[in-house]
């Protein structure tokens, strides 16, 4: 497994809460991201939250064009996260045989962290190329 560490910012934010009781709520959300360094490339993210009061999670599934260390493709990676009032963060998996182009064979998972209310978060792959 390679190791790689990249910098990526969100943009277009939407969400649209579907049900909300008692400090608790459902909402579903849309935004992109933007990925510098070593994974390099826009992905378009759709997901689900749960709020929980301040805090909760949410699941949902990245659409990645662009490049991982040079190699070339798209890829999708599935996350599921929680929220904090201080961060986001949330465990990445790239969905078996999603890969294209150069990605074809990309395997493994990893991590994302935004400090709450910033537009630039990490990312931190665990990945290898299967033939």
């Amino acid at each position: 497994m390679t190791s790689t560490k990249a910098e990526l910012t969100h943009s277009d934010w939407q969400e649209s809460k579907s049900c909300e009781a008692e400090g608790h709520g459902l909402a579903s959300m849309h935004c992109r991201y933007h990925y510098t360094g070593p994974v390099d490339g826009e992905s378009t993210f759709e997901g689900a939250i749960c709020y929980l009061g301040n805090t909760g999670g949410y699941t949902g599934y990245e659409l990645f064009t662009g490049s991982i260390e040079g190699h070339r493709g798209t890829c999708v990676l599935r996350s599921v996260g929680g929220f904090a009032p201080d961060a986001v963060s949330a465990e990445l998996e790239v969905v078996p045989e999603s890969g294209t182009g150069e990605l074809t064979g990309l395997r493994g998972g990893g991590r994302m962290h935004f400090p709450m209310d910033a537009k630039q978060g990490t990312i931190e792959l665990d990945w290898t190329l299967e033939a």
